[in-house]
Formats: structure tokens, C-alpha cells, sequence
């Protein structure tokens, strides 16, 4: 119990003076600084004016005078008080605490297979010919590293409440026994990049007939005719956000209602591992089991449309190859590093929800660069000595194996390279400015600077949000009520009387709840 209140305590410690210690990067929430000048001044104000109405609290000592002496030192030295307590052992102890209870979100990713039954039955091709289709979830969504379904309003006490932030979904439609040879009908003109020439086999297909391009020499695959053919054949909602389609739908869930953006890619499988990763087969065969780079390599990789950004003369004929299948497989195994799990998930929800709340894409951090500095890390597991990527609880290690992948990604960024983790020769942020990537850094600096922040927000967003909704809404009229019927019982509802009254008897429900809060909150 005690170590719980101790928790909530530091936690709005850090959240209060933590923002007043960034405001040399940008500027303070106003109700984070009001919260904080309620805290150092309205409530010692209060005191001395009830010292003053009914007599003094400690004799022999002026208020007023302590009053005028303390303020300088409430109100300037939080900052420092701040960097002093975070970098000190009680602060790594405060966030290895928050990080252990963080991790009951873990268990409730592998609850995600209910949305999948949910979202993909929706999204089918209303063709009326013998071709058959499939779709299947990709990236994060079906790793089950970072799939947020808790990220919406409870619809408890308001049913007409909005969801909070859209979940994203990465959706790939494939089609039935089209699978492709690389040495018969890949073009490569980039590192991971393609065009498709035409074949017997592709010709064949009716679905394809008006979606072939003469370029001069070869007749290819335009995925933009594909795109735009599938656009005008999908059931539902449905955006054209080239070179996806985003498939918009709301979904009933345990805790409420949340919206689920879709983007729909068409993909097509290949016959064998590509040779431009066989590299990675060769480095990684002394850190792998055998039977997982076999995996790997039966999954292969599949292609899908997507522009080559070193290529702008007919991008449309552009195809990638993603590892996606391959990343899925690398992530179960990986899944027993819990402790690096949690801090790859956390990391990517503080994205997301920092860009949210900042009204900024930072165009320079991605999802996939964060799975790739992931995998990268777990690759390096020998090296990281220092840190226990595996278990969560009586890890001392957790919240510095958190800020020391914080900093590779960091580090990365201001290099201004990562490299893609199955192809060598592919820098993932070789096509971000140096603009973008400052102002990627800067997030990144922020998390180093409040790390407690982020991981409760994590916790607050997918856990206990849905009841603190309820639980403002309840405590407020429940306040409200107290009052009045004290202020009825004692005849005074109408009466003059001392606000100093009317706010200590209001203070005192409120300590009443937050126990009652912090109860529910374990």
C-alpha cells in the first residue's frame, strides 16, 4: 500500500515539475503550471487566511512572514529538485517501479486476435469472378507489439462518447496461388526496390489485363492501376490514400467503442528468399536457432506497391519488398526479452500519443524504424551486458534498458543512419532532412528528460482511463452533493459562509477518494 501511494506521489511530482524543467525547450502546459502555482501558493494562502480569521495555527509564528520567505524557494527551485531526484537511485527506482506495473498491458496484447475476427471479415473484394482472395493483418498489429486497443473514450456513464486517437491497422490483400519468381519477374533498379515484368503467368489473370504498362522495353505491373481498380471494388468506408486504401470502421469493444483506421495494401508473395537478403541469413546463423531462420526463410517476403523515394520518373510501377512475415516470426521468438517487449511497446505508444497531443507527424520517426533499432538491439543481446532483457519484475535494469534504447534510436537519428535489418546498403533515414530528424531528437529528448511521464501515460491510457473518465465525473458530483448537504444540514446553505470552510471540508472527501483511487488502481 505504501508503496503504491509513494508511486502516485512521485508520479505527479515528476509530471508537475518535470514541465516546468523543460521550459527552456518549449512552452509549459498553462494547467500543468496551474495545477503547480495551486500547489505552492493558493493552498498556503488559504492557510494563513483561516490563521487569520480563527487564530493562529502555531504560536508565536507569523504566517505571513513564513509565507513571503518559503514562496522564492516553492517556485524556483522545483527544476532543480527535479534533475537532482531523476538522476539519483531513487529516481531509477521510482521508473523500475512504474516500468513492473506497466506490464499488465502485455497480457492484454494477446487479447488482439478478437479485433482481428472483428476488422478483417469486413474488408472483402465484391469481384464477380473466380479469383480468390485474402487478407491478413501486418506489422505491429499482428506482432502483437504495440496493437492499442485500449486507446478510447468508456462509454459507462456517456454512450455518445468519441473514441480518443484512431487506432492504425496494416492490412496486406493478397491473391490465391499468385506467387512470383525473382529471376523471372523481378526487375531490381534499387536496393528493395522493383518493377514486375510481365509473364505468361500474370498475363493469364483477367484482373490484371488493364493494369500492364509498356515502359519501351518490358511490359510491368503498375501498382497504381491495381490500387486505383481495388478502390472502386472494397465494401464499406473507404479512403483512397494512394499508395494505400484505408478501410474506416467503429468497433464495440470490453471497455467502449474505438475507431480503427485500415490501410489496405495489395501484395504479392514470392517463390523463394530474396537474394538480396542473404546476407542476413549468413550473419545472423550463430545468433539464431537453426529452426528459426528456416522459418524465416519458408515465410520468405512478399512484394508491395509502395515509391522508391530515389526513383521519380514512373514511381507508380514501384515495388518494395517487405519482410513483414519475417519480422512477425523474429518478434515470437524474441517475445521472451519481456523486458525489452515492454520498453519497444511503451516507446512506440509515447510516439504516437506525443504526436497526437503536439499536433506533429515528426515525419522522421516511423513505427518500422522503431521495430528495426528493436531488432537491432535484440541482435546485440551479448553486448548488453549490463541490462536483463528478460524479466520484468526485480529488474533493476529496466528503466536503463529503456533510456539506453531511447538513445540508440536517438543516436540514430542524429547520425542520420539505420539500417535496414535483412538488406545491406539501405539507410532508413537517408531520405529525412536535417530539419526533420532535429526535431525527431527533440522527442527523443523529451522522453530521456521525463521518462516516469511517458511510461504513465502508457499505463493511465490502457488501464485506468476508461475508469478515470468515470471516476472524475463521480468524485465532482459526489463533492458537490457533500457540500450542499453540509451546507443544509448546517442551515448555512443560503448563509455567508468562510470559503477556507467550504474548501478544507471539500479537501477532506477528496484525500477520502484518492485512497479509495489508489485502491482501484492496483
Amino acid at each position: 500500500m505504501i508503496k503504491f501511494i509513494l508511486q502516485h506521489i512521485i508520479i505527479n511530482f515528476e509530471n508537475i515539475a518535470g514541465d516546468l524543467h523543460n521550459q527552456a525547450l518549449e512552452i509549459t502546459n498553462l494547467m500543468t503550471v496551474g495545477s503547480y502555482l495551486f500547489v505552492v501558493i493558493l493552498l498556503p494562502l488559504i492557510v494563513i487566511v483561516y490563521d487569520d480569521i480563527y487564530g493562529p495555527l502555531i504560536d508565536g509564528v507569523n504566517l505571513y512572514v513564513v509565507f513571503i520567505i518559503v514562496m522564492p524557494i516553492l517556485v524556483i527551485t522545483p527544476a532543480f529538485i527535479y534533475a537532482c531526484f531523476k538522476n539519483s537511485k531513487y529516481g531509477k527506482v521510482a521508473l523500475n517501479w512504474q516500468l513492473q506495473l506497466a506490464v499488465r498491458y502485455l497480457k492484454i496484447c494477446e487479447t488482439s486476435a478478437v479485433y482481428t475476427k472483428a476488422l478483417l471479415p469486413d474488408i472483402q473484394l465484391n469481384e464477380r469472378s473466380n479469383i480468390s482472395w485474402y487478407c491478413q493483418l501486418a506489422g505491429s498489429s499482428k506482432d502483437g507489439f504495440g496493437f492499442f486497443p485500449f486507446l478510447s473514450s468508456n462509454k459507462g456513464i456517456f454512450p455518445t462518447s468519441k473514441p480518443l486517437i484512431t487506432q492504425d491497422i496494416d492490412v496486406n490483400i493478397f491473391m490465391e496461388n499468385l506467387i512470383l519468381n525473382e529471376k523471372e519477374n523481378l526487375l531490381f533498379h534499387s536496393p528493395g526496390f522493383c518493377h514486375i515484368k510481365i509473364d505468361s503467368n500474370l498475363s493469364s489473370h483477367e484482373y490484371f489485363k488493364d493494369c500492364i504498362v509498356f515502359d519501351g522495353s518490358n511490359y510491368l505491373l503498375s501498382g497504381h492501376h491495381i490500387m486505383n481498380k481495388m478502390a472502386g471494388s472494397l465494401r464499406g468506408e473507404i479512403e483512397f490514400n494512394y499508395p494505400a486504401l484505408t478501410y474506416k470502421t467503429i468497433l464495440d469493444g470490453p471497455y467502449g467503442k474505438f475507431r480503427f483506421d485500415s490501410d489496405i495494401v495489395f501484395g504479392i508473395k514470392l517463390s523463394s528468399w530474396p537474394e538480396a537478403a542473404q546476407n542476413w541469413s549468413k550473419r545472423v546463423k550463430k545468433m539464431l536457432p537453426v529452426h528459426v531462420i528456416e522459418s524465416v526463410h519458408k515465410k520468405c517476403c512478399y512484394l508491395v506497391h509502395k515509391h522508391c523515394p530515389y526513383n521519380q520518373i514512373r514511381n507508380d510501377l514501384d515495388w518494395r519488398l517487405s519482410f513483414a512475415e519475417a519480422e512477425t516470426i523474429l518478434f515470437q521468438y524474441h517475445s521472451e526479452k519481456q523486458a525489452l517487449k515492454l520498453v519497444y511497446v511503451i516507446l512506440k505508444f509515447a510516439i504516437k500519443l506525443y504526436s497526437h497531443d503536439k499536433f506533429s507527424p515528426y515525419v522522421a520517426l516511423k513505427s518500422y524504424h522503431l521495430k528495426t533499432t528493436f531488432l537491432w538491439v535484440a541482435e546485440k543481446e551479448k553486448s548488453l551486458k549490463d541490462f536483463d532483457l528478460y524479466k520484468i519484475q526485480d529488474n533493476k535494469t529496466l528503466g536503463e534498458l529503456m533510456l539506453h534504447v531511447i538513445k540508440e534510436y536517438r543516436q540514430s537519428l542524429y547520425l542520420g543512419k539505420l539500417d535496414h535489418y535483412f538488406i545491406p546498403g539501405i539507410n532508413l533515414l537517408d531520405i529525412y532532412s536535417q530539419d526533420e530528424r532535429t526535431v525527431a531528437m527533440r522527442l527523443m529528448d523529451e522522453f530521456l528528460e521525463r521518462p516516469l511521464n511517458i511510461v504513465s501515460r502508457f499505463d493511465n491510457a490502457h488501464i485506468v482511463l476508461w475508469k478515470r473518465e468515470q471516476w472524475h465525473i463521480v468524485i465532482t458530483f459526489f463533492a458537490a452533493g457533500a457540500l450542499f448537504f453540509t451546507q443544509y444540514a448546517d442551515h448555512d446553505l443560503f448563509g455567508p459562509t468562510s470559503i477556507a470552510d467550504q474548501i478544507f471540508m471539500i479537501g477532506r472527501i477528496f484525500i477520502i477518494l484518492f485512497i479509495i483511487y489508489i485502491f482501484l488502481d492496483r
